[in-house]
């Protein structure tokens, strides 16, 4: 069995920890409100002097947004690659994050925090999908544990430079953040399996030559069979459950 080499490591790590930066966007979107809470309840504040009942809806919007999200990203990166998905979660946070620096209404503040809301369940699966497709077993567990990580590293961040920087040098952080995802996201390689899923043998096997930092034919000719066999296994055991759904009279009355 071929063991993944240094080299390979090191890349597999570099993809799954750029992978992680979008955690840091999911983080600071959580940590916002908190820091900049008493300025916008102040008469300073330019939507408006908020009140408790505008800060309560500022905090919840994104938990109803993220119950859109998971409905929404249920099957979006299988039909669009788990690359793609990255780098189009990382557009709405911008969005958000450019709307919640130039809006001067309330209104359009929610609608922002609505936006990161829905970005949340996909944010969470994207990562781990992508992490889980690219990386070796031995390291797998490392790079997963990662998302939480970053997630917290970005909760942190917004309470750290919340209580030094100014509204507006505040809130370029969460336009800073998104567009460093961005730019990162651009480089990283496409999951090798969502590839044989489509049928892209070459590009498979150029990004799995990259990813073990090896161009052995026969190694890569190995890993893609593995991929191809765990693919098919998965397939035709989602297929059988699938052609065999439970009713509600058969979970309570079989045996």
């Amino acid at each position: 069995m071929f063991k993944v080499t240094t080299s390979g490591v090191v890349r597999q790590f570099f993809a799954g920890y750029s992978a992680c930066l979008l955690g840091i966007c999911y983080g600071s979107s959580i940590g916002w409100l908190s820091p900049i809470q008493t300025f916008l309840e102040s008469n300073q504040s330019p939507v408006g002097q908020l009140t408790e009942y505008h800060i309560a809806w500022l905090a919840s919007i994104p938990y109803l947004g993220s119950i859109v999200g998971t409905f929404l990203f249920a099957r979006i990166s299988e039909c669009i690659g788990r690359k793609t998905m990255l780098f189009g979660l990382g557009v709405p946070y911008l969005s958000a994050g450019l709307l919640i620096y130039f809006t001067r209404t309330f209104v359009l503040m929610l609608m922002a925090r609505f936006v990161i809301g829905v970005c949340i369940p996909g944010t969470l699966s994207s990562i781990s999908l992508y992490i889980a497709e690219i990386s070796d077993a031995s390291i797998r567990g490392n790079l997963g544990s990662g998302v939480f990580v970053f997630c917290n590293m970005g909760v942190l961040s917004m309470f750290l430079s919340g209580a030094y920087l100014s509204y507006y040098t505040y809130n370029m952080l969460p336009i800073v953040l998104p567009g460093l995802c961005l730019t990162v996201f651009w480089f990283l390689p496409e999951s090798p399996i969502y590839y044989l899923k489509i049928d892209r043998i070459d590009e498979s096997r150029k990004v799995l030559s990259w990813l073990k930092a090896t161009s052995d034919d026969s190694i890569l000719d190995e890993e893609i069979e593995k991929l191809r066999s765990m693919f098919f296994e998965k397939s035709s055991t989602e297929e059988a459950a699938r052609q065999r759904r439970l009713t509600w009279r058969e979970i309570f009355t079989t045996r």
